[in-house]
């Protein structure tokens, strides 16, 4: 058994290659080339179980608490690191006492009653990233309806940051109306 390198990418001045076995035929007319068996690498940390019963990481649990804390109204310090930021669609960078604020408001404005429905979570090293959808009865008796993806960095078991995409069209014409009378 011989080895034998391969281009794999190439740019001007740079050339990336790979270097895998290959069995040669006796006389030279073909050969096969066996690649070693790849493994993931396998991840520490803290695991819990989802309701269904399946596993599911510490940044998991993190990250439906914080939703659990929105549709609560309030969102405590013990969930979030205390150098935490926030930046969101409409409103870009905040601190973290602007962003606790942000909640009971969305509170009042909701009268409690919005609901956050997570569709998938995806978590690897620091950062986990949900996709979620938002239902609510607003206090003008209207539905407010809104997609959001948030990717969160979590640090020593608090969310380090957090980062809230959405339609701002939606948010425009159904909170901010609301925002102005509060």
């Amino acid at each position: 058994m011989k080895a034998a390198s391969f281009p794999v990418f190439m740019l001007p001045g740079v050339r990336l290659s790979v270097s895998v076995p290959i069995i040669m035929s006796a006389d030279c007319r073909w050969a096969t080339v066996s690649f070693p068996a790849c493994e993931r690498p396998r991840r520490s940390g803290a695991m819990a179980r989802e309701p269904d019963g399946k596993i599911m990481k510490e940044s998991h649990r993190i990250v439906r608490a914080y939703f659990a804390a929105i549709e609560a109204g309030a969102l405590p310090d013990n969930l979030l690191a205390d150098d935490f930021t926030a930046w969101t669609t409409t409103q870009g960078p905040l601190a973290k006492e602007q962003y606790q604020g942000a909640i009971p408001l969305l509170a009042k404005l909701t009268g409690g009653s919005i609901r956050l429905t997570v569709d998938s979570i995806t978590a690897e090293a620091d950062r986990a990233v949900a996709e979620a959808r938002a239902t609510a009865r607003l206090v003008d008796g209207s539905d407010y309806e809104n997609t959001y993806v948030f990717v969160f960095r979590i640090r020593d078991g608090r969310i380090r940051s957090v980062a809230e995409h959405f339609n701002a069209l939606v948010v425009i014409e159904k909170l901010v109306p609301l925002i102005s009378k509060a």
